[in-house]
């Protein structure tokens, strides 16, 4: 009975339906950008993160770690946000970079943060900082390698370093300036 009322209070929590409106309006940005938010979302307070982690718990209703399309239509019928099943598929096909077809956690914060509150100058330029490995002033394939590695995460090959960063610079280089950094999240110096 403990564990049916525990898994009752987590799925019928109120949603919040900026969380939701957030995912829906995600649109696939370059891969670049999807990286850096990746890593963005690290500076995240356990506050901040809160909200997003009971939603996030709230829609997996099959307790995978993954939400897949039958529950995120669960969860905007639920919120009276209306959605079409092609409209579902692009959210999840913008979200999901493991081509699971399923929305796993840390791709589910990067869509359902709101950006326009998280984002600012200071945690963009500690950002650039962590991309600008040898503190050039600009993030390079070389950068973005070591950077990854830093972090744990996998390595991606140096065309496809090289093609992520060419989305975003302005610059025949495949170079990103901070001033190119900063444009990609709408601010300025």
């Amino acid at each position: 009975p403990w564990f049916n009322s525990i898994n009752e209070e987590v799925h019928n929590m109120n949603l919040d339906t900026e969380i939701l409106n957030n995912i829906k309006n995600f649109s696939s940005p370059q891969k670049f950008k999807k990286l850096v938010l990746k890593f963005m979302i690290t500076f995240l307070t356990q506050k901040e993160l809160k909200e997003l982690k009971k939603a996030f718990y709230a829609i997996d209703f099959d307790h995978t770690g993954k939400i897949n399309i039958d529950e995120l239509d669960k969860a905007f019928k639920q919120c009276n946000i209306n959605v079409s099943q092609d409209e579902l598929k692009k959210i999840i096909a913008y979200s999901d970079d493991h081509g699971t077809g399923k929305i796993e956690y840390t791709d589910f914060i990067v869509a359902s943060i709101n950006q326009k509150k998280f984002i600012d100058k200071e945690r963009l330029i500690t950002a650039f900082k962590y991309f600008d490995v040898d503190d050039s002033g600009f993030i390079d394939a070389s950068d973005v390698k070591k950077a990854l590695l830093r972090s744990g995460k996998n390595v991606i090959h140096d065309e496809d370093v090289e093609k992520m960063l060419e989305e975003v610079t302005s610059i025949e280089l495949p170079k990103v300036s901070l001033e190119d950094f900063l444009k990609l999240f709408n601010c300025q110096l």
